[in-house]
């Protein structure tokens, strides 16, 4: 005979399972909106200024990689 509080349990788990996924994308969407913002403010200021801000874009980009990762 099944446990009749599997049911219930599993609709624990899934309802865990939107929360936890809905913090995750409001996560990822804000660490690369804000990596795209910074990026896009480097490249305008290397044009303006003419310095070379690549390594920094790279690593911005690199950084943003990793916070979605884990």
């Amino acid at each position: 005979m099944d446990n009749p509080y599997d049911f219930s349990l599993d609709l624990d788990f899934l309802a865990l399972d939107v929360a936890f996924n809905y913090i995750r994308k409001d996560h990822f969407d804000n660490a690369l909106m804000l990596t795209e913002t910074v990026t896009a403010i480097m490249q305008f200021s290397q044009q303006d200024s003419g310095a070379d801000f690549t390594p920094e874009i790279e690593a911005a980009r690199t950084q943003a990689k990793i916070s979605v990762s884990n």
